[in-house]
């Protein structure tokens, strides 16, 4: 991951003007110090990164792509395992900020809704929101390697859960996906992604007995 790239990207999705220059500025130090946080493992800045990549790959299948963007940007920027509505603080951090750069309210709305969608269940309708969620949830369909280097990082995340605990939560979680119709919903992603999603979360399973 290169946080050059990172910024430059950021910089180049805000339009800046001599009154939102120091304030974009200012958000993405906050945003890389939100994602450098001691307590994220999976989390991170190098999550947001791949998102950007996915989201490169399809970008020409994406109605509103700024909306898309930075809604990735900000769905994680408040994370707290200990707590269950990160979803909905990071959407009001992101609101606070997009007003601050003057971003009109109905595209700030958007981009809230969007953030709120990455609460897992969730029931995206329309086929940029269906993007944006299986962005998130490639990680469950890439190689072994990297998805078993994935469940570590979310363990370390809950490393204050008890053993015995986090086994039944994560089988309860992993066992949703399992019994879904299908994990992706956009048809790119479930071509590329979902047969080896299947595989990787029977795997996670059994190790979790």
């Amino acid at each position: 991951m290169e946080i050059e790239s990172l910024e430059n990207r950021w910089m180049k999705r805000f339009s800046c003007t001599n009154k939102t220059e120091t304030i974009i500025r200012n958000g993405l130090k906050q945003l890389t110090a939100r994602y450098s946080e001691k307590h994220r493992h999976y989390h991170t800045l190098q999550h947001v990164d791949a998102c950007m990549k996915h989201l490169d790959e399809i970008a020409d299948h994406i109605v509103d792509l700024k909306a898309v963007e930075i809604a990735l940007w900000f769905h994680d920027i408040i994370y707290d395992p200990k707590r269950n509505d990160n979803e909905k603080r990071s959407a009001e951090y992101a609101e606070t900020f997009l007003a601050s750069v003057d971003l009109p309210s109905e595209e700030i709305s958007k981009i809230t809704h969007l953030i709120l969608l990455t609460k897992h269940p969730s029931h995206p309708a329309t086929n940029d929101e269906k993007y944006l969620i299986d962005i998130d949830l490639a990680i469950i369909g890439a190689n072994e390697q990297r998805y078993d280097q994935y469940e570590s990082s979310i363990r370390k995340e809950y490393g204050f859960v008890p053993s015995l605990l986090y086994k039944k939560e994560r089988r309860k979680l992993l066992m949703s996906f399992a019994k879904s119709d299908r994990i992706y919903l956009t048809e790119y992603f479930y071509e590329k992604y979902e047969n080896q999603a299947r595989l990787n979360i029977d795997r996670a399973m059994k190790n979790l007995r």
